[in-house]
């Protein structure tokens, strides 16, 4: 019989999520990403006093995300951040729950969402 994950029952993490459920499994650390995010649109904006320079994504590729009809989904299917993952509607899913979390924080604090 299989065992029981540290700190949980067969078949549940020790948060309670399904193990078979990709979903369950990365939506909670999907709120940094999520963050990042919304850094970008504010960037892309023009909101930020600085140039935005990274060595995993150009300027470009930024900016074709968050312009994008739905800049999550452009978002998640990056495989320079996700590898494998890119594109896969288990990721989009969740990295969308986030992104609205960090959006309803964002409006919650009076701070201006994306």
């Amino acid at each position: 019989a299989p065992s029981a994950p540290r700190g949980g029952s067969p078949g549940r993490t020790s948060t309670g999520a399904s193990t078979g459920s990709m979903y369950g499994l990365i939506r909670r650390p999907l709120v940094l990403p999520a963050l990042f995010l919304a850094y970008l649109q504010r960037w892309h904006r023009g909101e930020l006093p600085h140039t935005y320079q990274d060595q995993a994504m150009n300027a470009e590729v930024a900016h074709a995300i968050c312009s994008a009809p739905d800049p999550v989904v452009a978002f998640a299917a990056d495989p320079a951040l996700w590898g494998e993952m890119a594109g896969s509607k288990a990721l989009s899913d969740a990295l969308a729950i986030a992104y609205n979390r960090v959006q309803d924080f964002l409006a919650d604090n009076q701070l201006q969402a994306a």
